[in-house]
């Protein structure tokens, strides 16, 4: 068309005016954005730290999934520690809101009649201090072994305490071991005879023994083997005073059975679904 300019030598995109927007462009744009996409590669390079585009927070969580056993461990224990706190407190604060204190208790109807020996109790007791220090004295005594005296001979409480944790923690160790043993024995042996005999008849029996309670599995021992059926072990397991575990270690058997009755259904249970 007469007037109209020719395009020039690129067709209509590639007038003078196109030349000109192209020149006022700069060289980033110009190079089709490869100079943005350079730095999202950069930011993205991983650096001495770590890799790219690791939050803050990633490091722990990769020492949790390197150790979930010890991470479980460390959690539960918290919780549990934190829960005995917290009870000691409620139990330690519902004591204070009762009418009286241990030393009214103690005498009883003379409380009342003899002001002098009750002040003299209270203040034997430190129930003469603020809560804030009965509860820290106490709280302290733990990690020192003052447990403080009995009301009742005036003995430490520790060494009252002390033999009986100790069997106890003898009683749990061996339980652990033949328990631990035994289910992962029998789980393994039933994942290795899947479909089975084998597999079927221990998986209704755990099945069966898991919905008993503990008390039944210990009432049905102590019929067979103490009292109606046969008496070959002792109904009730009570060591005097001073003895330890090992020192008669048949009082153990019945004990030790029934616990180990118990818990070994579900470590085959779980040994058998791992395999």
């Amino acid at each position: 068309r007469a007037g109209s300019p020719r395009p020039g030598p690129v067709g209509l995109v590639g007038g003078p005016e196109a030349r000109a927007v192209v020149a006022r462009t700069p060289p980033l744009r110009r190079a089709g954005g490869t100079a943005e996409v350079a730095g999202a590669r950069a930011r993205g390079r991983p650096g001495p730290g770590g890799a790219a585009g690791r939050p803050p927070a990633a490091a722990p969580r990769a020492g949790r999934a390197a150790h979930p056993v010890l991470y479980l461990f460390g959690q539960r224990a918290a919780v549990g520690v934190f829960t005995l706190f917290v009870v000691s407190v409620l139990v330690f604060l519902a004591t204070e809101v009762l009418p009286g204190n241990a030393a009214n208790a103690i005498l009883g109807r003379n409380a009342a009649s003899n002001p002098v020996a009750l002040h003299r109790l209270e203040a034997a007791l430190h129930l003469n201090r603020g809560l804030l220090d009965q509860y820290w004295l106490w709280f302290s005594g733990l990690f020192t072994g003052n447990l403080g005296h009995s009301l009742v001979n005036g003995q430490p409480v520790w060494s009252y305490v002390e033999p009986r944790l100790i069997n106890s923690a003898v009683l749990m160790l061996v339980t652990g071991v033949i328990g631990s043993l035994a289910g992962v024995a029998l789980g393994a042996f039933a994942a290795l005879r899947k479909d089975g005999w084998f597999d079927h008849a221990t998986s209704v029996t755990a099945l069966a023994v898991t919905s008993l309670p503990e008390f039944v599995v210990a009432i049905g021992l102590v019929i067979l083997f103490s009292t109606v059926v046969a008496h070959l072990l002792p109904a009730v397991s009570l060591l005097p005073p001073g003895t330890y575990a090992w020192n008669a270690p048949q009082l153990l058997i019945l004990p030790v059975v029934t616990l180990v009755i118990v818990i070994v259904p579900y470590i085959q249970r779980m040994m058998r679904a791992a395999m």
